[in-house]
């Protein structure tokens, strides 16, 4: 059994966000074409991005709601 080590850190500028490890057999591993055919990628990568955009969104409403009250 093949195992990959995953680890996420998602920065916003110099503050952590989040760090995330995880240790994943490849025999789970579900692939998909990408669509120019010639390149594919991970469901456990897509949902990685995916977890990482809603960190910085998030980040961004904080850093948005701070300004609001500031003034």
């Amino acid at each position: 059994m093949v195992t990959k080590r995953r680890c996420l850190q998602v920065y916003d500028g110099n503050k952590l966000l989040c760090r995330d490890e995880m240790m994943m057999s490849s025999a789970w591993e579900v692939k998909a074409n990408l669509a120019g055919g010639e390149a594919e990628v991970s469901d456990l990568d897509y949902w990685t991005v995916v977890r990482a955009n809603a960190f910085h969104d998030a980040a961004k409403e904080a850093r948005d709601a701070a300004k609001e009250q500031q003034h």
